[in-house]
């Protein structure tokens, strides 16, 4: 993944804004709770953050209530859109196009290892994208299940050899994670800079 997104990191940071987006898929206690763990997973990869705690979690807000309004307003046509194509591994096949996304961003997030980056910045993209992940991830689902889907069926529907191998090999072999990394990257930054 291309780590000059920091710059779009510290750009989201800056703006400040008072509450959380309305929004009938993710609720603002969800939002709240991104916002916490965000916080702490600065500090988990070793992120020195400036300011005080109060200071530190407001600004945590901001960042996950950009994201999820960006999520809104490209809605399940823009993120299926977005979503990266990945032709050179073999992603199993699904019938349903929301499915097929989910599964998507999901080998997208597999490559957000802070132990494979050195910089601050870098890790600071790793934390950005997997707050990313989870907020796309909480849109389709809702999407999957407002058009008669089930939480079950999607489990069920995600949970398979294919997915399992496929998720194996990102993890374990460079080259495939690398290229996962380097496919997903321009689908982040535009979500970042939208």
């Amino acid at each position: 993944m291309r780590l000059t997104s920091a710059l779009a990191l510290s750009a989201i940071l800056l703006l400040s804004s008072p509450s959380f987006a309305q929004t009938d898929w993710i609720s603002q206690d969800r939002q709240e709770a991104l916002a916490r763990q965000l916080i702490e997973r600065f500090q988990q990869v070793g992120i020195e953050l400036p300011n005080a705690a109060d200071d530190q979690l407001e600004r945590g807000r901001t960042l996950i209530q950009k994201l999820v309004s960006r999520v809104d307003a490209w809605g399940l046509e823009g993120l299926v859109d977005n979503a990266p194509e990945l032709a050179k591994i073999e992603m199993p096949e699904f019938d349903n196009r929301i499915v097929s996304a989910l599964a998507t961003y999901g080998a997208c997030s597999m490559p957000l290892r802070p132990d494979l980056v050195n910089t601050a910045s870098e890790k600071s993209v790793v934390v950005l994208g997997e707050m990313s992940v989870a907020i796309i991830s909480a849109f389709l689902t809702h999407q999957y299940q407002a058009s008669g889907g089930t939480e079950k069926e999607l489990a069920e529907a995600l949970s398979n050899a294919e997915m399992d191998r496929l998720f194996y090999e990102i993890q374990s072999i460079d080259d495939t994670r690398n290229y996962i990394a380097t496919e997903c990257g321009p689908a982040f930054e535009a979500l970042w800079k939208s």
